[in-house]
């Protein structure tokens, strides 16, 4: 990597591309890694795994991990990431040239060249040529000569100013995926705006002067879709000009302006037919003025002065603006509102009175400064590349802290659109702090008039000139994609021969662009901030990607077993390194995650020559109870070659509802005694974020209900039939399904640990259609009527005034009579609907209750069949979200990254805290860390009466030890009467290195428990298939009839003669997530099957071939399509 070069990014064969970087204020070498499947981000923090001591060992990890197909591309800065469905974008600064150099020790660069390096990601919806369109328009975001960084200085935030400003960052959005694994900082600060710098010759010191300008993102847009304020109190438009100056012997000024549109809410009305436009003012207008200010007040603590340049002369169109801004402003205190009508006054007055009054009404200028430096001058500087003095590594490095006076007012001005006029009086503002600053260092005084400020240094006034006329073309072209207006100020103050297209011809433009073009630009705006994305991209998933949780520190848990080499763990299944295993029986894996979360998903590589036919998924919190995740997912047969294959949790179990998992288990089945194995990933959200619940957020076959609504308080259970006996029931009595048996076998299969998919089966073996098997099917349907003038109300014959849709009476308003009940939460009508009071009753009884039972029973789900498991996951989810800190401050030794596996009671892991707990002697527990550590001390406080033994795990580590003594016990003893504090330091006689250690509490109390160490990183061989294991299984397929089904999105399969049906061959399968199958003996009386399966289909391959545990003889098979999504078309389908 050459010196200016400190990003490169990494494309392999396999699975993962990889972004390595050497931040600014540092020299170590930071690995990401990208999973190409989801475009998780992977960052684990530990040396030698995601962090190096230089280029070349990082660059020697890569090779050694990856060690065919490598390409790579370099950089000079990282923006960030960003997923737009399936596409995933790596955007990073290809070129930049330094603009400036501040505060002695920070370069700035504008960015001259971006690229995207872009991942395909599978298992997403394809893009429609809508989609492509708005995607392809990110390119067309005018980053290029518009944007600047310093990856030394926050330059979000004027540099008096401490905290930092997110709405003036454009890559905030790209940046996400870092911030999400606390390294914000790979990431520079992208800044939209112009930077320009000189060096000014005075008479006793040089003076380097640098005008940086930066637009605000949160608000940021085109003219015609971007004005006012939006609901976060963000004006568009808004622009902050900060002047900075600073001496060659260490003298420091700055001074900060604002410009943006009018501060209340406003838009513009495009008409539909004819290039007109109206001004729209919000009822209440000021509602978000107030927030704006108050962003300002939290920078400056004095006055904000507000000078409005817009029309003030009756009839102006700009007038209802003026009006409703002063009415905003008399409502805050510290905020001074002032008109200046700049057209008006220099039409009247002309220039020279209209800058001299502009003066006047600023006032002296508030700059803050640090003029207590006397470092020696030095005569050298240098212009190329940037403005910089030749004794810049002398003099003192500036900070706000530094500073002897701090500007406390703030100027604000504004014309409509932050745009020409408020460009030129901007210019004459600043024109007026520099010629103060310049002050310092001759006679001439602050200038206060035109006249004097044409006196002023010609070099200095053509800096000033060229600074604004490239401030107002950045901020016009964004904004109106047009050169700014009015430049002659410039030009005929600085003296400057360069004149562009006439006001007339750039307003003719601009209204082009507003009404043409604007709207496009404006979603390319919307889509680079990541901002409405649910609107411009539907259905595709877009911005945060999903984390992988099973990457390093993520490891397999004995036993486990392999028939290849001395393999004694599957950690090598979860390397992004390709890997293929045989694996004999036991036929389960355990995983142990690297944090607590939700899982979402799962990606597995389905590798010949003999994968296994299905799997099932376990999640646990501890080492013992597990709860059934996904129940039969089917794997691809036949293969020729390894495919990756997704499959996305579903909402099985309790209607979306889930715990926390920490542990993972895969159990297969196959059909030979030894199968082959490839990568897996696992993807989840972390514990922080809220479990899915909303049902909407289900595909339509899971939407049992129309809305979630509202759980009681309490319920009565009274179903507790198995699903079994209420199907045979339906079956004998009704022989159809209606509302009251759908919620009664709704509530049977959670009472009995049913999954809906495997409820499936069992019903259409009793004859039932599995799609029927939906709530929302049998709700009553309202029938919106009028009524007739001689209706008349069914108690009193007055004329009736609504209509019961239970009863279906009539009914006048006089609560006499009976009173209406609005019913609107979806669940027994399809809409909105009034019913009587008794049939409210009736209601209540029959329905509402039995809805309270099924809701009460999803909430309470997980404690009905797991209390263990549920108690934890209280626990653990109270903890995480009480105490954030610790998690968010990494600790690889603290809970909640390490924990106790095999305690029943979650409390224990408060021993693992800074507050602490309590665990009482006799106790033998598993302490998990996040990572392997060489522990070099331990720290442990508890009772006088303590005996402890800490000793490494013989099956988890590769070595043994305990911590001191011949006894291996550690004893503490102290003076005090009811704590002791111990801080053992670990020899390399008795090694600790690893994950896993027995904690043994033989006597007293232990309240706290704290290792420490370095992380290591271990990595396990990954294996090859030897050649006994190569031969692989192969099947045909038999002649199949597809013949007509008789339920809804199903068909059915006649084999011509009886015979053994090892599995279904499915071609051109697309958008199918989950299937329920049924096989007949004949085909002649197809009502009830002899035999029900079910599995869920992962996405990945086209061409599946879905392989049953056993043979099986029939003469038909009908595969009922259960759970599609929008992509669906009927496949074409036959047995082998």
């Amino acid at each position: 990597m050459s010196k200016d070069l400190n990003l490169t990014i990494f494309t392999t064969n396999g699975y993962t591309a990889l972004i390595l970087l050497k931040k600014p204020l540092g020299s170590d070498y930071y690995l990401y890694t990208i999973d190409q499947f989801t475009g998780s981000l992977i960052f684990d923090g530990i040396p030698n795994s995601s962090i190096f001591p230089d280029y070349q060992s990082a660059k020697k990890h890569i090779q050694n991990h990856y060690k065919s197909g490598l390409k790579s591309e370099n950089g000079e800065a990282l923006i960030g990431i960003a997923r737009f469905g399936p596409i995933l974008y790596i955007l990073y600064i290809k070129r930049s040239t330094p603009v400036a150099h501040v505060l002695n020790r920070h370069t700035i660069r504008m960015v001259t060249e971006v690229s995207f390096a872009t991942i395909n990601l599978p298992f997403n919806k394809n893009l429609t040529a809508k989609d492509q369109r708005r995607i392809n328009r990110l390119k067309e975001f005018p980053l290029a000569h518009n944007h600047f960084y310093c990856d030394t200085l926050d330059l979000s935030k004027p540099i008096i100013s401490k905290d930092r400003v997110p709405s003036f960052i454009w890559n905030e959005f790209w940046a996400e995926p870092f911030s999400f694994v606390g390294q914000r900082d790979a990431c520079v600060d992208l800044l939209q705006g112009v930077v320009s710098s000189t060096i000014i010759k005075a008479e006793s010191d040089n003076l380097k002067l640098t005008i940086i300008t930066t637009r605000e993102a949160q608000h940021g847009g085109t003219r015609y879709y971007a004005r006012g304020l939006d609901d976060t109190g963000h004006a568009a438009n808004e622009v902050q000009i900060e002047v900075l100056a600073e001496s060659n012997s260490g003298k420091f000024w700055s001074y900060v302006i604002r410009r943006g549109s009018v501060p209340i809410k406003w838009q513009t009305i495009v008409a539909k037919n004819l290039p007109t436009v109206s001004i729209n003012i919000d009822p209440g207008n000021d509602e978000n003025t107030s927030k704006y200010f108050d962003q300002l007040f939290s920078q400056f603590s004095g006055r904000i002065v507000c000078i409005n340049l817009l029309h003030t002369h009756a009839g102006n169109s700009e007038l209802p603006l003026c009006d409703a801004f002063a009415q905003a402003v008399l409502k805050l205190s510290n905020a001074m509102y002032t008109e200046f009508d700049w057209h008006s006054n220099v039409k009247n007055s002309g220039i020279s009175q209209t800058v001299e009054d502009l003066y006047k009404l600023i006032g002296p200028p508030d700059v803050s400064s640090c003029e207590n430096s006397q470092c020696p001058v030095a005569d050298s500087f240098e212009i190329n590349p940037t403005p910089k003095f030749g004794n810049e590594s002398s003099l003192p490095e500036l900070s706000p802290s530094s500073l002897t006076n701090i500007q406390k007012d703030l100027i604000r001005i504004n014309c409509m659109d932050s745009l020409d006029r408020t460009n030129v009086a901007s210019f004459f503002a600043i024109a007026r702090v520099v010629s103060f600053i310049l002050s310092k260092f001759t006679n001439n005084p602050m200038v206060e008039s035109y006249n004097e400020l044409l006196n002023l240094p010609k070099e200095l006034r053509n800096f000033l000139a060229e600074s604004f006329i490239k401030i107002g073309d950045c901020v016009s072209m964004l904004y109106t994609n047009t050169p700014a207006c009015m430049t002659d100020f410039f030009i005929a103050t600085a003296d400057i021969e360069t004149k562009k297209a006439s006001d007339g011809q750039i307003a003719v433009q601009r209204r082009y662009h507003n009404l043409v073009t604007d709207r496009k630009r404006q979603k390319a705006f919307w889509m680079f901030c990541g901002q409405k994305l649910d609107f411009l991209l539907p259905g595709l998933r877009c911005g945060q990607m999903e984390h992988l949780v099973s990457s390093f520190p993520s490891c397999s848990i004995p036993p486990v077993f392999f028939t290849n080499g001395d393999i004694s763990n599957a950690n090598c299944l979860l390397q992004f390194e390709h890997c293929s295993v045989i694996s004999s029986s036991p036929s389960t894996l355990l995983f142990l995650l690297k944090e607590y979360c939700y899982i979402t998903s799962i990606v597995l590589i389905a590798t010949p020559p003999n994968p296994p036919i299905s799997f099932k998924v376990y999640t646990a919190l501890t080492h013992g109870p597990r709860t059934i995740l996904i129940n039969k997912v089917a794997i691809p047969q036949n293969l020729s070659s390894s495919t990756p294959i997704y499959i996305q949790v579903p909402p099985d179990e309790c209607n979306g509802k889930q715990f926390l998992a920490r542990y993972i288990y895969l159990e297969f089945d196959s059909q030979t005694p030894d199968f082959s194995l490839s990568n897996l990933y696992i993807y989840g959200v972390p514990a922080t974020s809220k479990p899915l619940t909303n049902s909407e957020s289900f595909s339509s076959t899971y939407q049992f209900f129309s809305n979630q609504i509202p759980t009681s308080k309490g319920f009565d259970m009274a179903e507790t039939s198995p699903p079994d006996t209420v199907l045979r029931q339906i079956s004998s009595n009704y022989n159809k399904f209606d509302y009251a048996s759908i919620l009664r076998l709704e509530t049977s299969r959670l009472i009995h640990k049913f999954g809906r998919l495997e409820t499936c089966s069992k019903i259409l073996s009793y004859g039932f259609d599995p799609l029927d098997f939906n709530l929302r099917k049998y709700r009553v349907s309202v029938q919106l009527s009028t009524l007739n003038d001689d209706d008349v109300c069914s108690k009193c014959g007055q004329k009736a005034a609504w209509k019961c849709y239970k009863c279906q009476q009539l009914f006048c308003n006089d609560q006499n009579c009976t009173s209406s009940v609005l019913i609107d939460d979806g669940t027994y009508f399809d809409e909105p609907t009034n019913i009587c009071i008794e049939c409210k009753k009736i209601y209540d009884s029959n329905v509402q209750s039995r809805v309270d039972t099924l809701l009460n029973l999803y909430s309470t789900f997980y404690q009905l069949i797991s209390p263990t498991e549920h108690t934890t996951n209280e626990f653990i989810t109270d903890f995480i979200y009480n105490n954030t800190d610790s998690y968010a401050n990494y600790n690889p030794c603290a809970f909640p990254y390490a924990f106790f596996t095999t305690a029943d009671d979650p409390k224990v892991n408060c021993v693992l805290t800074e507050k602490g707990g309590s665990i009482s002697a006799p106790a033998n527990l598993l302490l998990a860390l996040h990572a392997p550590l060489n522990i070099d001390s331990i720290e442990v406080k508890g009772s006088e009466s303590l005996v402890l033994t800490i000793r490494q795990d013989l099956q988890c580590g590769r070595n043994e030890a305990e911590i001191s003594g011949s006894d291996g016990t550690l004893n503490a003893n102290s003076h005090e009467e009811t704590s002791i504090f111990v801080k053992k330091s670990i020899d390399e006689q008795t090694p600790l290195t690893g994950q896993f250690y027995h904690v043994m509490l033989k006597n007293g109390t232990l309240t706290h428990l704290m290792m420490k160490g370095e992380m290591i990183y271990t990595k396990d061989p990954v294996p090859k298939i030897e050649k006994k294991y190569m031969k692989s299984s192969h099947h045909k397929d038999i002649k199949t009839k597809q013949i007509p089904s008789n339920f809804e999105r199903s068909i059915m399969l006649e084999i011509s003669s009886k015979d053994k049906i090892n599995g279904i061959h499915f071609k051109e399968l697309n958008g199918l997530h989950s299937i329920v199958l049924a096989f007949y003996e004949n085909t002649n009386h197809l009502t009830k099957p002899f035999l029900t399966d079910f599995f869920f289909i992962p996405s990945g391959s086209s061409s599946f071939w879905l392989k049953f545990k056993k043979e099986i003889v029939a003469k038909a098979v009908a595969i009922q399509f259960y759970d599609v999504d929008e992509t669906f078309t009927e496949p074409k389908a036959c047995v082998f």
